[in-house]
């Protein structure tokens, strides 16, 4: 059975849980150069997945779920189940296993995290839910925060769900309904009867297409009396159904803002970035900069796209228009510092990353390739600053990557126990992390 994901995106309030897996098939990955690798991924370990195809759910609509056998997972960030790796792979092409980028986590904390006074405590949260749909003239920015907090609290009743009828049918319809839109074969072999569709973008239509509309009043009235009566299996199915619905509902409101709207389009592609469904996220970004070309974030992100697969000159044009629009990011000053790097302009790289690093001295992942470009560029003095910027950045990475390059930079300037210090640390991280990756693999088989 597959394990509940806990997943926490540092400093993500509202982005706990597995993130967005969207459909569509991933552009054929650019070849490698080991040379220039980026060395921009995180240690961190993701949740355990199955391989194993969720055996078919019994019932039929209208009648009471019974407890047959199935897969409990908790609800992702547009209210859809995570897919396991193996069918990403047979639906979509998908095959991908990179680690999410530390810069992709750091821009989805960003997106995600400033959303005011929300309570976080469950009980809390619906209760701040009611109270917010009880009055429906709100701005955008607040339905921005009602449909971010209903997200949250449809994932801690699906968490719940798991915990306690994991193999409950309700369980099972729930997943079903979220996994309908964009894999139906899944959906109908976890559940056989009707599903309604979460969170499953309709483009020439709206959106979301999720339940009915419910307006806001009715809703907050509906939680109310779900929060009234005994938890059961049935009754957070139910809730975490209302929510879902006032999730949907909330963002079509935030579409008249374009800032916002632009916004959730990058969300979602963060998101499936995150899962590495890097298709997923290119439909995103591509289909918000038909809506919104001047969006400085929406460039931003298709480029780290970009130059996450390698295809760098592609990237280049895209982050330079994202630069253009909006000189003052770090995040697009590191991906074109890397871009540079990568292709062999250690000057330029140098240039750029001083921009980022001015923008934000603690992106340490841009003071890690600057002290490659050091490296790089050579001349009087570079080994030593090099030095300095991969020992500052030293904590941002457990790969042990970073702590054999500091190791290579110490045996050049004659650091010899430093250098066998560091070598030591750097093994005694790949072994720990091959160790982790063996532990998840055990645990999700």
């Amino acid at each position: 059975m597959r394990r509940v994901r806990s997943l926490m995106i540092v400093a993500a309030v509202f982005l706990v849980g597995a993130l967005e897996i969207f459909a569509a098939p991933a552009l054929p990955r650019q070849p490698a150069n080991s040379n220039a690798a980026s060395q921009d991924s995180t240690s961190k370990q993701a949740a355990g997945r199955s391989s194993q195809t969720p055996q078919a759910a019994q019932g039929q609509q209208g009648a009471a779920p019974n407890n047959s056998e199935g897969p409990g997972a908790a609800l992702d960030f547009l209210g859809s189940y995570s897919a396991p790796q193996a069918v990403l792979a047979t639906e979509t092409g998908h095959t991908s296993a990179r680690p999410p980028s530390a810069t992709t986590d750091q821009r989805l904390s960003e997106l995600a995290s400033d959303l005011g006074k929300v309570p976080v405590a469950p009980v809390e949260l619906r209760n701040w839910l009611a109270g917010m749909l009880a009055v429906s003239d709100h701005s955008p920015e607040d339905w921005f925060r009602i449909g971010m907090a209903a997200l949250q609290a449809a994932r801690a009743d699906s968490k719940r769900l798991t915990e306690i009828a994991p193999a409950s049918a309700w369980n099972q319809r729930l997943e079903a309904d979220a996994l309908a839109g964009r894999y139906p074969a899944l959906a109908r072999s976890v559940w056989n009867g009707k599903v309604q569709e979460s969170g499953h973008r309709a483009e020439e239509q709206t959106r979301y297409a999720g339940q009915p509309a419910i307006p806001p009043a009715d809703a907050a009235a509906e939680l109310r009396k779900i929060d009234q009566v005994p938890e059961s299996p049935e009754n957070l199915y139910r809730r975490a159904r209302l929510l879902l619905g006032v999730s949907d509902q909330a963002f079509v409101r935030v579409a008249a803002s374009p800032q916002l709207d632009a916004r959730l389009y990058a969300l979602q592609a963060l998101a499936a970035e995150d899962e590495n469904d890097e298709g997923g996220a290119l439909l995103e970004y591509q289909t918000g900069l038909k809506k919104y070309p001047e969006s400085a974030l929406l460039n931003a992100g298709l480029g780290h796209l970009y130059r996450e697969r390698n295809d760098l000159e592609t990237a280049r044009g895209q982050l330079d228009r994202a630069w253009r629009l909006d000189p003052t990011d770090p995040l697009v000053a590191f991906d074109l510092g890397d871009v540079e790097l990568r292709t062999g302009q250690p000057a330029e790289a140098i240039a750029m990353l001083n921009r980022a690093l001015g923008l934000d001295p603690n992106l340490l992942v841009a003071r890690w390739a600057r002290g490659r470009a050091y490296l790089a560029a050579g001349g009087e003095g570079s080994d030593q600053r090099a030095l300095d910027d991969l020992t500052a950045a030293e904590s941002c990475d457990t790969t042990g990557v970073l702590e054999l390059q500091i190791a290579q930079v110490d045996e050049k300037l004659g650091r010899r126990d430093e250098a066998r210090e560091h070598r030591q640390k750097s093994e005694e991280q790949r072994l720990s992390r091959e160790q982790a990756k063996h532990a998840a693999a055990v645990e999700a088989n």
